[in-house]
């Protein structure tokens, strides 16, 4: 990166006529500085970003669903700089570790790794030396504290726009995605549980639930509920993914449901430390593209 000009450059009749030059690199300069760019994504390489400025999205490799950060080039920022980050993808999240490798390895408060699972989450670094040292890091907006248990409605009328609080086409989501994300970015659990109950019908978007929830003590604290008595009138059928898949330590019960997929993936998914299914009732399989109906793994 560009420096700034030492202290008092230009009462030296030598550097007379180079103040533009100076602008310019003056300019570099803040652009590198906290706020002084655009946010712009930077894409993990085997576990490595170089960022260009103090703001960045993260991104993993190869659009992985989770993906970890070790180091962080130091090129273009100077020591005593600042740099923030935060992931470019919900779906994908980001595990910083600490104290991995060399020259820019990442020193987090507390000695344990921190994982980036929301895109309101930031992380803020310090350059020093050749490392990064955590300076603060904001989880995200304040969340809401359940004093109750809680449903929220997925139905085939419905939309991801809603609030998902009512069965009707007007209240409920389209997605159970939505349900999860929306439960994930916005609330802790408090030990209560949240169901998210699924109408009859047939949904060819799945889910993917990525990480853990604030406020959960057990799988069974975050329900996907269908049709207990009928689970075949519920139906998840996916083209080209998995239709439930649960890592990252994301943990839930699944009731009342038919699972399948088309063209590749399969119908249950299970990976990552900590990740936990619990069947309860029926859970029905389908036709699977993959090479199992239940995976699980790490």
């Amino acid at each position: 990166m560009t420096a700034l000009t030492l202290p008092n450059a230009f009462r030296n009749a030598v550097n007379q006529g180079v103040g533009k030059q100076a602008f310019e690199d003056l300019r570099d300069f803040v652009a590198q500085g906290l706020g002084g760019a655009a946010e712009s994504t930077l894409t993990i390489a085997a576990g490595v970003v170089t960022p260009t400025s103090g703001l960045h999205a993260i991104d993993t490799e190869a659009a992985t669903a989770a993906d970890d950060l070790d180091t962080i080039a130091q090129t273009n920022l100077q020591d005593g700089q600042l740099l923030t980050i935060r992931i470019a993808n919900a779906a994908r999240l980001v595990r910083v570790r600490h104290n991995v490798g060399g020259t820019g390895k990442i020193l987090l408060q507390g000695g344990s790794n921190f994982t980036l699972a929301s895109t309101s989450a930031f992380l803020m670094l310090k350059r020093v030396g050749t490392n990064w040292e955590e300076i603060a890091r904001f989880v995200g907006p304040l969340r809401e504290r359940l004093l109750a248990s809680r449903t929220y409605y997925v139905r085939t009328d419905g939309n991801d726009n809603n609030d998902g609080l009512t069965n009707t086409a007007a209240g409920a989501f389209f997605t159970i995605q939505k349900c999860w994300n929306i439960v994930r970015d916005t609330l802790d659990l408090n030990g209560f549980t949240v169901t998210c109950q699924i109408a009859d019908g047939t949904y060819n978007a799945g889910l993917n639930a990525n990480g853990p929830l604030v406020g959960q003590e057990q799988a069974a604290r975050f329900i996907v509920l269908g049709n207990a008595a009928s689970p075949q009138n519920v139906v998840i059928s996916t083209t080209g993914s998995n239709a439930i898949s649960v890592q990252s330590g994301a943990k839930l019960r699944l009731s009342g449901v038919e699972l399948s997929t088309v063209t590749s993936g399969q119908p249950l998914v299970v990976t990552g430390v900590g990740s936990q299914v619990e069947i309860s009732g029926v859970v029905r399989f389908g036709a699977s593209a993959g090479l199992a109906q239940m995976q699980c793994s790490s």
